[in-house]
């Protein structure tokens, strides 16, 4: 008897302490991507939150809507980064926050431009993304105020869509869209892009496991602990400000 639970014991601590997580994700720069250093900062202290529990990790590039119905296989533990609602809880565990940014309206610079709540916006074409969760204080006062809204797949499109005045503001993560608009326009078209400080909402990004792994329920709490381990010992923050200096830009 003795024996046999010996045998058990190492069968799960073999499994519990050295396999791979396999993790789908999409592009999302400089948080993450496939080109990226470390694959982006995000992917990176995830990395480094699973080697802290002996697992490696291998992520998995794909466009956002097949990473997360990818997610849903028995082989694939997860993805990330995204917010959690009562339609993705019934599929996933969600993780502690892993990513949390603050969603601003990017607007010209030649445009005088100010709001201090929802009604202040019912003259403005706003330009927002299909499927992404913008929260629900604009999704209420989208209805209630009737405010025209112009929808792209991509926050790109929408900067792009910005610049040629086809809108009037964009709805986009503030640390995202600086960088896409550092990468994808000249420095002229730069110069012309601002942002208004207030922010609409701060959004939690998290991992979502996937609830067809028998052990994700134990999983995530040990990767919250190993995260939030980090996050104490000031590596995320450190991580996080090395990203806003460049640091995981693609290599040159």
């Amino acid at each position: 008897m003795m024996q046999r639970l010996f045998v058990l014991g190492a069968l799960f601590s073999s499994f519990a302490f050295s396999y791979e997580i396999r993790l789908t994700n999409g592009e999302w720069a400089p948080f993450l991507g496939e080109d990226l250093k470390q694959y982006g900062a995000t992917s990176h202290l995830v990395t480094q939150a699973f080697l802290r529990l002996g697992h490696k990790t291998k992520f998995e590039f794909l466009p956002w809507p097949r990473a997360l119905e990818a997610a849903k296989r028995p082989q694939i533990h997860g993805t990330l980064a995204w917010t959690i609602t009562k339609e993705r809880a019934e599929s996933f565990y969600a993780s502690t926050p892993v990513i949390i940014t603050q969603v601003v309206f990017f607007h010209l610079k030649d445009k005088v431009f100010d709001w201090k709540d929802y009604p202040d916006l019912k003259q403005q074409r706003i330009g927002i993304m299909n499927g992404y969760d913008n929260g629900k204080a604009f999704a209420l006062a989208r209805k209630k105020y009737q405010l025209e809204t112009d929808t792209t797949t991509t926050e790109l499109q929408n900067l792009t869509k910005l610049l040629r005045k086809r809108i009037d503001i964009a709805l986009v993560g503030k640390t995202v869209g600086l960088e896409l608009i550092r990468k994808n326009f000249t420095e002229m078209e730069q110069q012309q892009f601002t942002y208004h400080p207030k922010p609409t909402m701060e959004k939690e990004l998290r991992i979502l496991f996937n609830k067809n792994i028998a052990g994700n329920a134990l999983l995530v709490t040990q990767f919250n602990q190993a995260f939030l381990a980090l996050k104490a010992e000031g590596i995320v923050d450190d991580v996080y400000n090395k990203m806003n200096q460049g640091e995981y830009n693609p290599p040159q």
